[in-house]
């Protein structure tokens, strides 16, 4: 987990050597072990994200990831993050009040080692089906028909 200064702005640098650089040098072969090959990187279009310094640093690494230019836009029923792991984040951090940025800090790690990892694991595996039921619906909303 990377937390920026306070104030920071997270451009293409801070986020090459803060979050992408760990990502693939260490958590995906801690995570993922001999199955690492098999990730595929998923962004959204933040700045850093879509910027042409982060695209050439993962088109030079080792890990698979979807390029810009085949992001579909707007699209948070596709993004994991968006549609399942920041709603429980987010209810996590609910009643915490936090009285400075050492408190937020804490009460962000601590919410985060809390996210039951089952969730995030069948919304990962739900990714592929939510693809294949966009390009059904033409780019429509397509949430309500996976409850």
């Amino acid at each position: 987990m990377f937390i920026s200064p306070s104030g920071a702005k997270i451009n293409a640098d801070l986020y090459i050597q803060n979050v992408l650089k760990p990502l693939i040098e260490k958590e995906i072969p801690r995570l993922c072990g001999k199955e690492a090959h098999k990730v595929v990187l998923h962004q959204d279009n933040a700045p850093a994200h879509q910027a042409r310094k982060t695209q050439e640093y993962l088109r030079q690494s080792e890990v698979k990831f979807i390029p810009r230019e085949h992001w579909i836009g707007n699209s948070p029923d596709l993004a994991p993050m968006d549609f399942a792991v920041s709603g429980i984040f987010m209810g996590l951090l609910f009643n915490k009040k936090p009285r400075d940025d050492t408190g937020l800090v804490r009460a962000i790690k601590t919410a985060w080692v809390k996210l039951p990892m089952e969730k995030i694991e069948r919304a990962l595996q739900s990714w592929k089906r939510r693809v294949e039921l966009m390009i059904e619906r033409k780019g429509f909303q397509i949430e309500r028909l996976l409850n």
